[in-house]
């Protein structure tokens, strides 16, 4: 496995996070062993969000963490915040949600700070000032000790920095290379499944990127963890890109 530095505190963390987001219908035992298994293949970065699950994601991570008190220490613990689903699902980057959202997550998990919090996606109502004041005083308070984004754009992100202390450790973003016969070819090649590929395609971008994969079968998550043990080259990256259906700048 392969790291990358991150986080004010100069972390470790896997260039593969195990996304948690599809747990909601397994055991307890079941989310242990694939936490167990993810450790074991050297994964210590663990994804969630408030709204997976409607918070059911956390609560089945926060009983292993109960049961297992011992893993803790050994895991990065990230969620998201700031999407809202009621009678309709909307975006509130309040301060007063985030940090009820914030208390929520930290009761459902059993824990006392996360590792990281982003903002769940961009919120066009978005108050810099307002997201300035939850950072703050959840870092004061040691609940959260880093903060990112997701899915936010260039303008947004520099919104925010001028208003918020903290450095912005995370943009989380959607990307993906389609299956097709570049990554069945290039997984023979390799000798590991087109999934793999598809991971390794997002780690060989230059800038320190993180893989997020949700899978709840242990098998497939040792599968797709070789992805770090190897890198395309760059014929072959531009290759996968091209075939998805994407033109060179």
């Amino acid at each position: 496995m392969r790291y990358i530095t991150l986080g004010q505190d100069d972390k470790e963390l896997s260039e593969i996070v195990l996304g948690m987001m599809r747990i909601k219908d397994k055991s307890v035992k079941e989310v242990e062993e694939l936490v167990e298994t993810a450790l074991s293949v050297g994964i210590n970065a663990f994804d969630l969000a408030d709204i997976y699950g409607r918070g059911r994601c956390e609560e089945l991570l926060g009983l292993v963490l109960k049961n297992r008190p011992d893993l803790r220490e050994k895991m990065w613990i990230q969620s998201k915040c700031g999407i809202r689903i009621e009678e309709f699902t909307y975006f509130d980057f309040s301060k007063d949600y985030i940090i009820k959202s914030v208390d929520g997550i930290l009761q459902r998990l059993k824990i006392d700070h996360l590792d990281s919090l982003l903002l769940h996606r961009p919120d066009a109502l978005m108050e810099s000032d307002q997201v300035a004041e939850a950072f703050d005083l959840l870092y004061k308070q040691g609940k959260v000790r880093n903060f990112g984004v997701s899915n936010q754009n260039p303008m947004m992100m520099e919104l925010l920095k001028k208003d918020v202390k903290q450095p912005l450790t995370v943009n989380q973003l959607q990307l993906s290379a389609a299956l097709n016969q570049v990554l069945d070819r290039l997984a023979i090649k390799y000798g590991v499944t087109s999934s793999t590929i598809a991971i390794s395609w997002i780690l060989r971008y230059p800038a320190k990127m993180q893989a997020v994969v949700g899978t709840t079968n242990p098998n497939h998550l040792r599968e797709v963890s070789q992805a770090a043990n190897f890198s395309l080259t760059r014929k072959e990256w531009y290759e996968i890109y091209l075939a998805a259906g994407n033109n060179l700048p």
